[in-house]
């Protein structure tokens, strides 16, 4: 009997090419996808993958099982959001994943108002980029991603709500270099390092060639911060204690973050353009759904 625990790691680890990568998205360690991986062989009789020094591929036999097995695995889950639907929402998960510039203030309302209406269903959010929500929403470890999915993901995988854009500002530490000037120049500005999540390249586009905000990474069109992280709190603290500047909402500007400064620089550009993201080849579950409508009605009554 082929089990669909297995099976949908396969799936993963074909997806992404690597066990690290594969096994970071499964959320487990990579001696346990690749044990699990084994396992799968030795029930089938046949080698899965064909292994090379950096790279995972599927042997001719890996490519037929994969194939239907997604059907299998799509199957399986069609079925258990139909039971759950039948239940109602008395029971059951979610798991949504948020980037930086989609969680305030949108994920902790949403959160507080699903619980209040679900009890009975287990909600976890956790904190990432758009690089580990590809992986994770493949991995099927998250249902939903809050966030800016950065360099346009393709209609063919995913579907994408979007949410009210969000006007950005530069912040730094009170007694930062660039707070004593009255009106610093972006030329100025990119002296410094940046920290934060990465960015879409039309950010890095408004910055002069060779600053020390960090790289353009071209292979995937997007901006690499000089401290590339995707905590908030990280970023404050980081803000707060070296020479590294911030992009923020004024609505993240709380707790810790209220001590940051924000430099006088018009910047109608530096927005993000969060949404809601989910794998078009997985039908929001009757929670996801649930998340999805409450989160639409919060953000549409949030200022800009």
């Amino acid at each position: 009997m082929i089990d669909l625990k297995r099976l949908r790691q396969a799936m993963v680890l074909a997806e992404t090419g690597s066990f690290s990568r594969a096994a970071e998205a499964l959320n487990m360690s990579q001696p346990s996808l690749s044990q699990s991986i084994r396992e799968l062989e030795r029930r089938l009789g046949a080698a899965v993958f064909d292994r090379a020094a950096r790279t995972v591929t599927p042997t001719a036999f890996g490519l037929a099982l994969l194939k239907e097995g997604a059907d299998l695995v799509a199957r399986a889950e069609a079925l258990e959001r139909d039971l759950r639907r039948r239940q109602g929402l008395e029971t059951g998960r979610l798991a949504v994943g948020f980037g930086v510039y989609g969680y305030r203030p949108t994920i902790p309302a949403v959160a507080a108002a699903f619980a209040a209406a679900h009890p009975g269903v287990a909600l976890r959010l956790m904190a990432c980029g758009w690089r580990q929500a590809e992986d994770a929403l493949a991995a099927r470890t998250i249902d939903l991603f809050v966030g800016e999915p950065i360099g346009s993901p393709s209609a063919d995988l995913y579907e994408l709500r979007g949410l009210q854009p969000r006007a950005g500002r530069l912040v730094v530490r009170p007694d930062h270099p660039l707070a004593a000037i009255s009106e610093p120049g972006l030329d100025v500005v990119a002296r410094y390092p940046l920290a934060g999540p990465r960015l879409p390249a039309r950010v890095f586009a408004h910055f002069p060639d060779g600053s020390a905000l960090g790289r353009l990474d071209h292979a995937s069109a997007q901006f690499v911060p000089h401290f590339e992280t995707d905590s908030w709190a990280v970023v404050t603290g980081l803000v707060l204690r070296t020479d590294a500047i911030a992009f923020a909402h004024t609505s993240m500007l709380t707790g810790e973050a209220a001590g940051l400064r924000v430099l006088p620089i018009d910047t109608p550009w530096l927005h993000s353009m969060p949404g809601l993201v989910w794998r078009r080849d997985r039908p929001p579950s009757p929670e996801a759904a649930a998340f999805l409508t409450l989160a639409e009605r919060t953000d549409a009554a949030i200022s800009p």
